[in-house]
C-alpha cells in the first residue's frame, strides 16, 4: 500500500486504493475516456484574452476587464469553468448577467468586479484556428482531470493553469482592493471544478493575500471519491461498492487510482486536510433530475454514484461531510436551486445561486 492508502486509512471508511505505480500515466484518463462528437467540434471564438500560466505557455480566456495593467477598482473576482463544448463566451456572457443582477440587489458592484472565463483549447481547435506556438490546448479529455497539456513545449497541466489564474487574481501589486475570489463551473465545468476544489493548490496564494476564496460546484456528471464506498439505499448510506459490477468505478476522476502525477504528487492527507478548510458549495437544480438527460453520464463508474445529477449531488454531500469530519459541514455546504434543471445561466441567476457566488459566507 502507499502513503495515501495509510492516509485515507485514518478516516471513516475502509480503503479500497490500489497501488497508483500499477496505474500511473501522464494521461490516464484520457486514455481510459470517451468523447462525443459535439465536443470534438472546433471553438467557434478562442478567447481574446491570453494569460501566462508558466514555462511560457498562454492560457486562452475571456474576461470584462483587461489584465494588462493593475486594476485597482476590482473587489470580487469570479473564474467560470466552461463545460464539454469549451464555449467560454457563452458562460462568459452568463457570469455577465448573474454579476449585473447582483449589482442590482446590492450584492456586488458591477464595475468592480471581474469576471474571467479561462478556455481548455483542444487539438481541432489549434489547427482550425491557427493558435500561437504558445498556446497551451489539451486532449479532449486532459483537461477535464488536471492532465497535461499536447502543447507547448512545457505541456502544463490544466489544473496548473487554473493555479496561475488564482495566483494572478491574488497579486496583490495588480488587485489591491480585491477581496474575494470566486471559482465557479456548471456541468463538465463543474466536474473540472469539483476535482480541482478537491487537489488544487491556488487558493494557497489567496488565503495567503487574506483572501476569501470559495469554489460553486453545479450539477456535475459525477464526483471524486475518496474511498470505495458508493452510496446505497437512494443515497442515505455508503457501502463498498463491488468491483465485478463495474471494474473501473474508483478510477478518476470516479476515484483517485491512476490518478495524474498533479494529484499523485502530494500525500493524501495533506489533501484531504485542504479540502476539508476549502469553502465549497455544491450548487444543485432541484429538476436536474432527469436519469436519461442526454448529457448526463451514463457509464457504470457514474452511475454507481446515483441515477441522476442531482441524487448523485445529494449523496456526495452526505458522504463527504461524514469522510472529512467534525466540522465540514461549516466549509462544505449544499445549496438547492429550486425549479431550476441543467442550465448554467439558471442556476448563476436564481437567488439561492446570486447567494452561493455573491453572499456572506
Amino acid at each position: 500500500m502507499t502513503r495515501w492508502a495509510s492516509a485515507v486509512g485514518m478516516a471513516f471508511f475502509t480503503v479500497f486504493f490500489m497501488s497508483f505505480g500499477a496505474f500511473m500515466s501522464a494521461d490516464a484518463e484520457a486514455q481510459r475516456g470517451t468523447t462525443s462528437s459535439a465536443e470534438e467540434k472546433p471553438v467557434a471564438v478562442v478567447g481574446d484574452r491570453w494569460l501566462p500560466i508558466g514555462g511560457g505557455a498562454m492560457f486562452a480566456a475571456f474576461a470584462s476587464h483587461s489584465l494588462d495593467a493593475p486594476r485597482p477598482e476590482i473587489e470580487t473576482a469570479v473564474i467560470v469553468v466552461h463545460g464539454l463544448l469549451r464555449n467560454a463566451d457563452v458562460y462568459h456572457a452568463n457570469m455577465m448577467t448573474a454579476v449585473r443582477k447582483a449589482d442590482a440587489t446590492g450584492l456586488v458592484k458591477a464595475s468592480r468586479t471581474l469576471v474571467v472565463a479561462p478556455q481548455f483549447l483542444i487539438e481541432v481547435d489549434a489547427k482550425t484556428h491557427r493558435l500561437p506556438a504558445d498556446a497551451a490546448y489539451w486532449t479532449p479529455n486532459a483537461w477535464k482531470g488536471g492532465a497535461a497539456a499536447v502543447a507547448p513545449a512545457s505541456k502544463p497541466g490544466s489544473f496548473a493553469a487554473l493555479d496561475a489564474v488564482v495566483a494572478l487574481l491574488s497579486d496583490r501589486n495588480r488587485f489591491p482592493a480585491l477581496h474575494r475570489i470566486v471559482v465557479a463551473g456548471h456541468s463538465a465545468g463543474g466536474q473540472v471544478l469539483h476535482r480541482y476544489a478537491v487537489v488544487g493548490r491556488g487558493d494557497a496564494a489567496g488565503k495567503g493575500a487574506g483572501i476569501d476564496v470559495r469554489f460553486i460546484v453545479a450539477n456535475p456528471s459525477s464526483y471524486l471519491y475518496f474511498t470505495g464506498e458508493r452510496p446505497v439505499d437512494g443515497g442515505a448510506g455508503f457501502a463498498p461498492f463491488e468491483r465485478a459490477r463495474c471494474p473501473g468505478f474508483d478510477d478518476y476522476r470516479f476515484g483517485l487510482n491512476g490518478a495524474p502525477a498533479y494529484v499523485t504528487e502530494r500525500p493524501l492527507d495533506a489533501i484531504v486536510r485542504d479540502y476539508k478548510a476549502r469553502r465549497v458549495v455544491y450548487l444543485l437544480g432541484t429538476a436536474d433530475n432527469d436519469p436519461n438527460h442526454s448529457a448526463l453520464d451514463r457509464g457504470c463508474a457514474a452511475m454507481a454514484q446515483g441515477p441522476h445529477r442531482l441524487a448523485r449531488g445529494e449523496a456526495y454531500h452526505r458522504y463527504v461531510v461524514r469522510f472529512l469530519g467534525p466540522g465540514a459541514e461549516q466549509t462544505h455546504r449544499k445549496v438547492l436551486v429550486e425549479g431550476v434543471g441543467h442550465d448554467n445561466a439558471g442556476m448563476w441567476r436564481a437567488p439561492a445561486g446570486q447567494a452561493a457566488l455573491f453572499g456572506a459566507w
